[in-house]
């Protein structure tokens, strides 16, 4: 993921800096560092973070194309288990 997808992510989910900040749990400074990120150097780990915050503002707008594409795949077999009775919901 380069800067300029992060950005267009956080866009897209109508955050502000701050508010993509936040959900990822980094500092503002270090997000803004992160969306100005020329290449794709932008670490797993907040990109990971980046794509759980897009799935939870999915849930949230019960809108689930603004999770990231894998995310979402991710999630609807997710859901697919669990309406099967695959996973065990009682934990």
């Amino acid at each position: 993921m380069t800067g300029s997808e992060l950005r267009l992510l956080r866009q897209s989910l109508r955050l502000s800096q701050h508010e993509m900040a936040d959900g990822m749990g980094v500092s503002l400074r270090d997000y803004t560092a992160l969306e100005s990120s020329p290449s794709d150097s932008i670490r797993r780990s907040h990109v990971l973070a980046a794509s759980v915050l897009s799935l939870e503002q999915a849930i949230a707008r019960q809108d689930i194309s603004l999770a990231r594409p894998r995310i979402r795949e991710l999630a609807l077999q997710y859901a697919t288990l669990v309406n099967t009775g695959a996973v065990d919901m009682g934990d």
